[in-house]
């Protein structure tokens, strides 16, 4: 059986990650990489709108990709 605080952790590990390559790939800055990071751990709230915001840059990124 998982244990909840693995399943956490293991979440969170996906995001750092996330975070890493967006930062790695030119998306967002140091300074925003430890903004988005800070705002997922202080409020549960917080975890959905910042993966929306994420999204939001992505989606951002992948259109000026496609625009010739």
């Amino acid at each position: 059986m998982v244990d909840v605080l693995d399943d956490v952790r293991v979440k969170y590990g996906q995001f750092v990650e996330l975070l890493n390559t967006m930062k790695g790939n030119g998306l967002i800055s140091a300074e925003r990489r430890r903004e988005l990071d800070r705002r997922w751990r202080t409020d549960q709230k917080n975890k959905d709108l910042v993966l929306e915001e994420i999204e939001r840059i992505m989606e951002n990124h992948s259109e000026t990709l496609i625009k010739p």
